[in-house]
């Protein structure tokens, strides 16, 4: 055969070998997605957190007003989204898993083809990190993991819709503004990131005042971010998680030489998209009147969370101070690897965002604008720095080494293949020693990676999962007591946050507050408290004294019911107290 015709066979087996590689490898993707969600799904509870989410949905379920009837910090959709799969599963636990299984199973291989053009290696190493290192570590029907499945969505829209589709601009408004009414605070953050990469692939050129409209929303998104930063996460949360998204919002003020009018037409079409999504849960609030009670408790309400005392008292550098430590000690195989485990963990948004920062820096502000996932990724990685523990690290940390693995992919051998190793070991040890493991095991049995073995609630039949024997001994107790002492149709009431109780008892809550740091936050809340308490006095009161949602309100309200109500029992952490029976 002549010379070209060689070179061209070469190819096509080349070209059909790598094609027979992406298939095997996505098919491994596939199966060892589902064998993990699937063994998981079930796995691990943390009571208040998920049964904050069930009692607000079931109470939505049984025709109560959101935010009206029953409080709920979040905008909204969260709790309409675990009302349906109630309503469609069926009105147990495990039923609030199914969607973020079905979530999980899709952005990890929306992940896989991100990340394809990298290597199909690199693709397969990102789609493990994002299922090892993100849902099975905290399952919990939360916000965040809608919030993370929508960004990828996010990104893949950015990415794969072309610049001039006619609705692009608008569908991304869409999926932003439907992501800030799961979560508010994750949701402002992406529409930085979303807006700032907007403005850097836009037709460059303008000069003078005609880039002021520009240079002013880059300000105004660095001048919010920046100011977020200081007023609520410490300097060294800034250091590994804030720098670099504020770098890039600095490159982007020299880069983004945009048209005023380019500007305001994107605005303005990304807004439309914004409207489209907000429009249902608007019309909600206006046809039942609840607007500015759903505005008290999604704002005011949510940002006096982050006033509490417990939340400034976790910092990530305990992770790495300890990870270190462990590691440098040698004292097991576990706690080294943990230590370990821990310490680079923490510093992956770090090495993530320089690697962006530098390769933005080195194109100059007339260099094209980064791939989405790198670019983006780099504000996300800040919904870590909100409560500075295991769990909110998970909630980016998966996606950050996936930027993190396109950003090593390209130069020499070691380089490519070094981040692939080292997302998979992390993401078997993420998987062995910390995938649904109750947070009873505390700081140091979490940073040992020390496991605890689960057994199915069977006593439990709203609630399907499998938990610690103490759990399941302390609740199967707690819901008999319950069908013993209080009808059907009375009250009882936990305080300050135990709201699991509701559910598993199909008890009613007298108030319209599940967390009393939360509904409570004025001397005229309380005395609205007070009054119901006299005038329909609930048959049970569970009371946790150790509980870090304790407020002095929460201890009025006790120093209210204790006089009026006998101690019934003491269990599990809980101080019972029953409302005296009537006698002739």
């Amino acid at each position: 055969l002549p010379p070209g015709r060689v070179m061209t066979v070469d190819a096509d087996k080349t070209t059909a070998a790598t094609r027979r590689h992406r298939t095997l490898a996505f098919l491994l993707v596939v199966v060892f997605t589902a064998l993990v969600l699937g063994y998981y799904h079930d796995r691990f509870w943390w009571p208040p957190d998920g049964g904050s989410y069930a009692h607000v949905a079931d109470r939505i379920l049984d025709g109560e007003v959101l935010n009206l009837d029953v409080q709920g910090i979040h905008p909204g959709y969260i709790n309409f989204a675990n009302a349906l799969a109630l309503w469609l599963f069926g009105d147990d636990l495990v039923s609030l898993r199914y969607p973020l299984a079905a979530m999980g199973f899709l952005q990890s291989l929306l992940v896989f083809f991100l990340l394809l053009p990298r290597g199909t290696l690199v693709a397969a190493a990102g789609s493990v990190s994002v299922t090892a290192l993100s849902l099975v570590q905290f399952l919990n029907p939360t916000a965040n993991w809608y919030c993370l499945f929508l960004f990828i969505a996010i990104v893949c829209a950015v990415n794969w819709l072309p610049r001039d589709a006619r609705w692009r601009l608008e569908a991304l408004g869409f999926l932003v503004i439907t992501l800030v009414l799961f979560r508010q605070l994750t949701g402002v953050i992406v529409a930085i990131g979303v807006l700032t990469y907007l403005l850097c692939e836009a037709p460059r050129g303008a000069r003078g005042n005609d880039r002021l409209l520009a240079r002013a929303l880059v300000a105004v998104m660095a001048g919010g971010l920046g100011a977020y930063l200081l007023a609520k996460t410490s300097p060294l949360a800034i250091v590994i998680f804030g720098v670099w998204p504020l770098g890039v919002l600095a490159w982007a003020w020299f880069a983004a030489a945009v048209a005023n009018r380019c500007v305001l037409r994107l605005i303005f079409r990304f807004g439309l998209g914004g409207v489209a999504a907000a429009a249902p849960l608007v019309l909600y609030h206006v046809l039942y009147g609840s607007l500015a009670i759903w505005f008290d408790d999604t704002v005011v309400a949510a940002m006096s969370l982050t006033e509490l005392g417990f939340m400034g008292k976790m910092s990530y550098g305990t992770f790495l101070d300890q990870g270190l430590r462990q590691a440098i000690a040698f004292d097991s195989v576990a706690g080294v690897v943990n230590g370990l485990f821990w310490a680079v963990l923490t510093l992956v948004a770090m090495a993530h965002g320089f690697l962006v920062l530098r390769v933005l820096s080195r194109a100059g502000k007339t260099g094209p604008a980064l791939h989405p996932l790198p670019f983006l990724t780099v504000f996300y990685a800040v919904v870590s720095v909100h409560y500075q523990i295991p769990i909110f690290l998970f909630y980016t940390v998966g996606i950050s080494l996936a930027g993190l693995l396109w950003m090593t992919a390209g130069g020499s051998s070691w380089r490519r293949h070094l981040p692939v190793a080292l997302a998979c070991a992390l993401s078997a040890v993420g998987l062995y020693h910390h995938a649904a493991q109750p947070l009873s095991r505390g700081l140091s049995g979490t940073f040992l990676g020390e496991r605890i073995a689960l057994e199915p609630a069977r006593g439990l039949d709203r609630a399907s999962l499998w938990m610690e024997a103490a759990d399941v001994r302390l609740y199967t107790h707690l819901v008999e007591l319950v069908e013993r002492e209080v009808g059907s149709e009375e009250t009882i009431l936990a305080i300050p946050l135990n709201p699991e109780l509701y559910f598993l008892t199909r008890r009613r809550n007298p108030f319209r507050f599940y967390n009393s740091a939360l509904g409570v936050r004025d001397d005229d809340d309380l005395l609205e408290a007070w009054g119901t308490l006299a005038r329909a006095p609930p048959k049970l009161v569970f009371y946790r004294p150790g509980d870090k949602y304790n407020t002095p309100y929460s201890l009025k309200i006790m120093r209210f019911v204790k006089p009026r109500y006998e101690l019934l029992e003491m269990r599990g952490g809980f101080e019972i107290y029953r409302y005296p029976r009537q006698t002739d």
